[in-house]
């Protein structure tokens, strides 16, 4: 058992690394190929695509893995076309009416937001993408509920900034297209949905129809999907605040500073969040594990599981934190001339992710373990104090501000995330509330 689950991680944390290089490889195409103004305009576009699509895909990426992974423990795997299809179905139709409203306002946003009419195209795609983006993310939920790895990251975090890079080096080597801002975001739409189709498909060839035990008349079903629903109402409130807390004072910053300061940072919270592809990597090895143990009323065990899980997670971060720390001019030198100046947002972006897989999945492990409550809760107070002190820090210190406001945001939101899984579960459930326990009370007992 440990054997596999440490084959999941390793898999899981591999896939996510090649996330990692895909995206830099995106910002790097764009960088290059573009203007410091015009590469800032697409960032800009990016930034809202990232921001708005953790809200948009509704709460179904959780609470998809959580169900999915609920009716298997049960072996009613049954439950799950009708799961899938819902999910998808409620992402995709009421993100394509809140994409159509973004469109119709996107001219009145490029005006008065952002002072340039340029931006209007940029924003059009934006608002397409965001429920593209969302339903990859559903599916994958699915996946990874049924206890799949590979393919679900790799849909969510390789296959359209790598195709969406190959394509940009291609065609503007071959100067079949003038890249500018829109070309370089419609090519990542026309990517995303591609990566849709491929994702519906795989799911759907695994899932073909079940047949229901003859005594249920279907009831398990019906209550699965309520289950699936009430949970991804939770869920969604929390991605609204999760999603807040780390891209919210990039977005607003989008409006405030220069473009290539615009650039700058995006690159910067880009390259930072190399830290959080090892938290990642922890929650998609073992959301399914944590939901199973939950079920099965195994608390000792849970805690296991994510205190070894977060120790790998800290090693981790830790070791790929180094070069962003000490080295943080030449990382950014790749990106082009003028990029070195960058060097300190990258240093205090690093340190909030940092903070970040110190604390490990803690968010996800609540919402497994059906805290959602409690999550939201917690999750909702911390981070507008987050964000309060996220803008403050723009109009305080400039782009520096926006990064150190970034990382501050981000550790208070995942500190009092991770107080409250502490305070439900247990103090042995993390590595340093462990140790803590376990010293206190060898030092009461009179040990050494």
């Amino acid at each position: 058992m440990k054997l596999r689950s440490g084959l999941r991680m390793g898999s899981a944390l591999g896939v996510r690394v090649l996330g990692a290089g895909s995206n830099l490889l995106l910002s790097l195409a764009c960088s290059l190929m573009m203007t410091p103004v015009a590469s800032g305009q697409f960032f800009v576009g990016l930034n809202l695509v990232t921001f708005l699509s953790g809200p948009f895909r509704f709460g179904f990426d959780v609470s998809s893995i959580r169900e999915v992974s609920r009716v298997r423990t049960l072996n009613r795997a049954d439950a799950i076309p009708a799961l899938m299809h819902k999910a998808v179905r409620v992402t995709l139709s009421r993100g394509a009416v809140f994409s159509l409203l973004g469109v119709l306002a996107s001219s009145w946003m490029a005006t008065q937001f952002y002072g340039d009419a340029a931006m209007t195209q940029v924003l059009q795609l934006a608002a397409l993408i965001i429920p593209v983006h969302a339903a990859i993310f559903v599916l994958s939920g699915v996946s990874l509920g049924e206890g799949y790895v590979i393919g679900p990251i790799a849909s969510q975090n390789i296959a359209v900034p790598a195709l969406t890079s190959a394509l940009i080096y291609v065609l503007s080597l071959l100067k079949i297209i003038q890249l500018t801002p829109a070309t370089a975001l419609a090519i990542y739409l026309a990517m995303g949905i591609l990566t849709a189709i491929g994702a519906l498909g795989m799911v759907l060839s695994r899932n073909r129809k079940f047949d229901s035990p003859a005594d249920d008349n279907g009831q398990f079903i019906a209550n699965s999907l309520h289950e699936m629903t009430d949970r991804a109402k939770r869920a969604w409130r929390y991605n609204l605040v999760d999603s807040g807390v780390l891209w919210l004072t990039p977005t607003i910053a989008g409006v405030l500073l220069t473009k290539p300061d615009i650039r700058g940072l995006s690159i910067a919270l880009r390259m930072s969040m190399l830290l959080s592809f090892f938290v990642l990597s922890a929650h998609a090895s073992m959301a399914s594990t944590l939901t199973r143990l939950h079920t099965e009323g195994k608390p000792g065990e849970l805690c296991r599981v994510y205190r070894t899980t977060t120790m790998f997670v800290m090693a981790g971060a830790l070791l790929m934190s180094l070069p962003l720390l000490l080295l943080p001019g030449w990382t950014l030198s790749f990106f082009g001339e003028g990029m070195t100046q960058y060097a300190l947002m990258l240093q205090l972006l690093t340190l909030g992710q940092f903070f970040g897989a110190f604390c490990g999945p803690a968010g996800q492990a609540l919402m497994m373990t059906g805290h959602d409550r409690e999550l939201w809760r917690t999750a909702s107070i911390a981070g507008v104090i987050g964000c309060i002190v996220g803008v403050a820090c723009i109009f305080l210190f400039g782009a520096n501000g926006a990064a150190g406001g970034t990382a501050l945001a981000f550790s208070i939101h995942k500190g009092a995330i991770l107080a409250r899984l502490v305070s439900i579960h247990s103090p042995e459930i993390h590595p340093f509330t462990w140790l803590w326990t376990r010293k206190s009370r060898a030092l009461s007992s009179g040990s050494p």
